[in-house]
């Protein structure tokens, strides 16, 4: 069985909000200078931006960085230290399935990866779903305002 700590229900390690909401800002930041250059989306976003917003974050969060990435480094623990933040090869090829799973094209490569790698980051340095969480909303949401 899997405990609720090892998927990331438990609260932000002591001393790790103050670097996850850092984070959390550059990437954000990142993202909107991105898509600033890069213009309008080909197509409009549709469908309900609660839903992108809030319950996609939600399940692709517990589903990647909780279930499969405990899974995953059961089978093979976290052995680099990436500041601050234990990460294995597990959990980039987690990751890297993450991104393919929105499709692979460049749009895609600027606009997932870099927030999936902050994703995994933040889950390995505050060992919580909770600012991963946060991160993935933060990141639709400037999706959202920069194409609504």
């Amino acid at each position: 069985l899997i405990d609720r700590a090892e998927i990331g229900l438990a609260p932000p390690l002591p001393g790790s909000s103050a670097a996850a909401m850092i984070a959390i800002v550059l990437a954000t930041s990142f993202n909107l200078a991105v898509m600033n250059l890069r213009g309008p989306l080909p197509e409009a976003l549709s469908g309900n931006v609660l839903l992108l917003l809030l319950v996609a974050p939600l399940i692709e969060e517990f589903v990647f960085r909780g279930v499969l990435l405990a899974l995953v480094e059961r089978a093979s623990p976290p052995r680099w230290n990436v500041a601050g933040a234990r990460i294995g090869a597990g959990g980039v090829l987690l990751t890297l399935a993450f991104v393919s799973v929105h499709g692979i094209r460049s749009g895609v490569l600027l606009g997932i990866a870099p927030a999936a790698f902050v994703y995994l980051w933040l889950r390995a340095r505050t060992g919580s779903l909770a600012w991963p969480l946060a991160a993935h909303a933060a990141w639709n949401l400037s999706v959202v305002a920069v194409h609504a």
